[in-house]
């Protein structure tokens, strides 16, 4: 973080009670607030970056739909993220935002093969 002048930790600033809400929603280790591994979250190939204020890595469909819930109620801006590999910054958070890492949903959710000309795989949001 050369050249920075961010006196404050970004999980810090963000509204009160919002990471005990949030760790009622996933397990402690399902979430990130260390500055070091909040940094890893916070780039993608556009070469820009930012420090997202927390880290939220789901498993499961609801859990992502209560985590935007939760942001929603506390207004607290949500950058989604796979694998950081996009050449956009569309994975670079806002600042004082959670980060939704989708890495750990990789699972196949439907495949359907009648026909070469119709088939169609459903994949959840980090699947290749």
């Amino acid at each position: 973080m050369s050249g920075s002048t961010e006196q404050t930790p970004p999980a810090a600033a963000l509204p009160e009670g919002f990471i005990k809400a949030l760790g009622e929603l996933l397990p402690r280790q399902r979430i990130v607030t260390d500055q070091a591994e909040c940094w890893t979250y916070g780039y993608d190939n556009s070469r820009r970056h930012q420090l997202p204020a927390v880290v939220a890595i789901p498993d499961t469909h609801e859990q992502v739909c209560s985590l935007l819930k939760l942001c929603h109620e506390h207004r607290v801006p949500v950058t989604a993220r796979g694998s950081g590999t996009a050449t956009t910054g569309a994975a670079v958070p806002v600042p004082g935002g959670l980060v939704i890492s989708f890495a750990r949903m990789d699972s196949c959710l439907l495949y359907t093969s009648p026909s070469p000309r119709d088939r169609t795989r459903t994949r959840m949001p980090s699947s290749a």
